[in-house]
């Protein structure tokens, strides 16, 4: 069968031009040895939201077709199309036809993340499991506590302290500060001290929670706090805190954007 069509949204705070094509079609099907048909992939989701919109070109989110070896009969569902807008100049339609409001919220583009990058100075693997059985990284014999981490953030106040978990195979985890992040938003770095086994391995966390200064909201209530934990073997999880306290992962976040 055919992919579908994934996910387009496109924010300004000015004007969202439309001169070429935004295309988020699904895919055709194909057709097997045995002249099986495979279905056509659905439309996917197109979301334009800026002050002004203009531009004639081209907006599709159709669905695929499907193959039976002489034609295409049989089609995946159509996808859907929003422009959020205060000022619509567009003459042209889309396929399918679009719905339409005034502008949304708009989601921060530069999502926080944290990472290790060093421990006890041998540098960490671009790629990691953060499993027991197979170590990332095998400090040198002789290393002695405390051992100095490496990390690295981005989109994440200067002057935050990650706090530093350390989860033995067995027995309870330890936790130590690191020092505040120096540096520019974009990009800063801080490091930490901590208390290793030198008989089981462990795997290591990092973990902050900082203010949102930018305004955004969810279902009408404001975000005020940002949640990052990040562990070897996995990327950065991001979570946004409401007003309320109610906590929202920032795909869930990104999907109400979508609606």
């Amino acid at each position: 069968g055919g992919g579908g069509g994934g996910a387009i949204l496109v924010a300004s705070s000015g004007t969202i031009s439309v001169t070429g094509s935004i295309l988020a079609n699904g895919g055709n099907g194909a057709v097997d040895s045995n002249n099986t048909q495979g279905a056509g992939g659905s439309g996917g989701a197109i979301k334009l939201m800026a002050d002004t919109i203009s531009g004639n070109g081209t907006i599709s989110a159709i669905g695929g077709k499907g193959g039976d070896n002489n034609s295409y009969t049989v089609y995946g569902g159509v996808g859907r199309i929003r422009l959020e807008t205060n000022t619509l100049t567009r003459t042209a339609g889309s396929s399918p036809l679009y719905t339409f409001s005034d502008p949304g919220p708009v989601l921060v583009a530069n999502t926080p993340s944290i990472r290790i990058t060093s421990i006890g100075g041998t540098a960490v693997p671009e790629t990691t499991t953060g499993s027991y059985g197979t170590p990332d990284v095998t400090l040198p014999a002789g290393t002695t506590n405390p051992v100095e981490l490496d990390l690295s953030a981005s989109n994440i106040p200067v002057g935050t302290v990650i706090t530093v978990s350390v989860v033995p195979q067995f027995g309870g985890a330890s936790s130590f500060p690191s020092s505040g992040l120096s540096g520019t938003l974009q990009t800063s770095t801080a490091t930490a001290s901590v208390n290793l086994s030198s008989t089981q391995t462990s795997v290591l966390m990092a973990e902050t929670t900082f203010n949102i200064q930018t305004a955004m909201n969810y279902n009408g209530e404001k975000i005020t706090k940002a949640t990052v934990v990040a562990s070897l073997g996995g990327r950065s999880q991001v979570t946004y805190i409401t007003a309320s306290g109610k906590r929202v992962p920032a795909e869930k976040l990104v999907a109400s954007l979508m609606k």
